[in-house]
């Protein structure tokens, strides 16, 4: 019945926390598989869908619980699935429709930002107690006995877990925000320590105690492992490494056209720009990194997800000169200056690999439910001639059994902006802003659905229009347009994405407002590209400009220059 159908999309798009980053219309199907499902198998789905991120994972369990159903049930389900397409259409243009005028007073939908909880009350305690002493002891492998006694806390949890198996995802992702916490936040104040702790950030410690561990142990280790990992974590939060690579300056211009074709699409691509030495030494020490392994359990492993889905493979690395020469020692900071102007140093790249089947691919062994769905449902769609040619899958060209939904382009983001699928690394009220992103591919990348970064032309602009059109927060904009309660429409584009594709030494510039997405990649190869940050000389350091997003052109004195 519509009343059920409605009653389970209202519960599922407020209590499944990611649903309004989700491709619109994703709760009404969800909620028509609530209503077959029934109590108390419903409930049950929308805790499973709440533990969950990836969206592959999401639909895979979707799947699953369908395929789980009686045929009637089924194919019901998967009739219903098909007729929603013209509701969500009708939907999307309802709410386009009726959005205030621009320059109407922004009413905030959202939910207010949690104040800063109070600093605890000194009390005496043993520097080991500390909940980062706790935390960085455990990563580097030392054992107190207040750890001994947490670890068993957690041996019982991972036995609870085995026999509830639903539940795993929700844990980790529970443990992974709160080594995030640690990671990113300063310490709170109040909290005991040695009097060298006062005031410094957990970064800053981390530093510290590796460095303190690196002298006692690392003679033994021969310096590898997670302390240098962890070296490299903070070294990428708190400011420069302490050596700094010498510059190397390009007499380089870009010509009208080009500069026409970024303020116009917000991205711009250069082919040739590295030497192939550079990109040969930066993907050598890439491959010598992945030859030594990634770590599959405990706490390095949880440490290295969190690194890696924040801050890209190996931040030890990320540093070095074979990576930081990509940029100072090739003309590509020089492109990069003439859109921006003087820049501040950066001291890092971001390491990105993305593995075959990766980033929403379909794998049909590891998501056996799903395929098997789609393909029941484009049967079902032909029979009840919902659609004669079925859109659930693009077509992605390479001889690999990886499938590719068509949805992978609705889920664009914008670097350290909020969103419900990022909480974890940007909680609301977090902003990691910066002025230009730019990427340099390390291997020939000559095909489209291979892991390829893609930017929508002109998306720079639409969401510049909708924060100022709407009074929006810059720093609410993405988390404003998805709520299911706003009543402004969801930001649209009306241009699909460009798959970056190319040689080794092609470079991408692209404005941080620029949306973007990692395209899945179904080849037979890993993708390898290093991302590098860069801020214009007169961002604070570390402070979020909003003004830099209602005005995209504000840090870019090249643009502005020939405007």
């Amino acid at each position: 019945r519509d009343e059920e159908i409605a009653h389970w999309e209202a519960r599922v798009n407020h209590e499944v926390r990611w649903m309004g980053q989700a491709e619109m219309g994703t709760g009404m199907r969800v909620g028509i598989l609530c209503a077959q499902l029934g109590e108390p198998g419903a409930t049950q789905f929308i805790q499973e869908l709440n533990g969950l991120q990836d969206p592959v994972q999401a639909m895979n369990l979707a799947a699953a619980k369908l395929n789980s159903l009686g045929i009637l049930r089924k194919m019901n389900c998967l009739r219903l699935w098909g007729n929603a397409d013209k509701e969500i259409q009708r939907r999307k243009q309802e709410r386009l429709a009726n959005a205030p005028p621009p320059g109407t007073p922004y009413v905030s939908t959202l939910p207010p930002v949690p104040a800063p909880a109070a600093a605890p009350a000194p009390t005496p305690a043993p520097a080991q107690t500390h909940p980062l002493a706790a935390l960085i002891g455990g990563l580097l492998g030392q054992q107190q006995p207040q750890q001994q006694q947490q670890q068993q806390q957690q041996q019982q949890q991972w036995q609870q877990q085995e026999q509830h198996p639903q539940q795993a995802a929700a844990v980790q992702q529970n443990a992974r925000s709160a080594a995030a916490d640690h990671f990113f936040q300063p310490l709170p104040q109040g909290q005991q320590g040695p009097p060298a702790w006062e005031g410094k950030t957990a970064a800053e410690l981390v530093t510290e105690q590796f460095i303190q561990h690196q002298e006692q142990e690392g003679a033994k280790q021969g310096g590898t492992g997670l302390g240098a990992l962890l070296k490299g974590v903070a070294q990428m939060l708190t400011g420069p490494t302490q050596v700094q690579e010498e510059r190397v300056h390009f007499d380089v211009h870009l010509d009208p056209q080009q500069i026409h074709f970024f303020k116009e699409d917000g991205f711009l691509q250069l082919p040739g720009v590295v030497p192939k030495p550079l990109v040969s030494r930066a993907l050598a020490a890439i491959n010598k990194q992945l030859g030594k392994g990634i770590p599959s359990s405990g706490p390095q492993a949880e440490a290295f997800k969190l690194v890696r889905g924040g801050l890209g493979y190996w931040p030890e690395l990320a540093h070095t000169p074979a990576i930081l020469d990509l940029l100072y020692k090739s003309p590509l900071l020089s492109y990069a200056e003439a859109l921006i102007g003087k820049v501040k140093r950066c001291n890092n790249g971001q390491i990105a690999l993305r593995f075959p089947g990766s980033t929403g691919c379909l794998d049909p062994e590891a998501h056996a439910d799903l395929v098997k769905l789609i393909r029941m449902g484009q049967k079902v769609k032909q029979f009840f001639g919902q659609d004669k040619q079925s859109h659930d899958l693009v077509e992605h060209g390479h001889d690999t059994e990886f499938l590719v939904p068509a949805g992978w382009k609705d889920h664009w983001h914008i670097d350290g902006i909020p969103n419900q699928l990022n909480s974890a690394l940007f909680p609301r009220g977090t902003v990691m802003q910066f002025t230009m992103l730019v990427g340099v591919l390390l291997q020939d990348l000559p095909k489209e659905y291979s892991g390829n970064f893609a930017a929508f032309p002109g998306s720079h602009k639409v969401i510049q229009d909708y924060i100022n059109n709407y009074n929006v927060p810059p720093e609410d904009v993405l988390l404003t347009s998805s709520s299911h309660d706003s009543p402004l429409p969801p930001i649209l584009f009306d241009r699909p994405p460009v798959q970056m594709t190319g040689k080794a030494g092609d470079v991408m510039l692209c404005h941080y407002q620029t949306a973007h997405t990692v395209v899945p990649n179904a080849s037979e190869n890993v993708r390898y590209a290093i991302y590098f940050r860069l801020h214009h000389v007169d961002r604070e350091e570390g402070k979020f400009r909003p003004a830099a997003m209602r005005d995209i052109w504000l840090e870019y004195d090249g643009i502005r220059a020939v405007a």
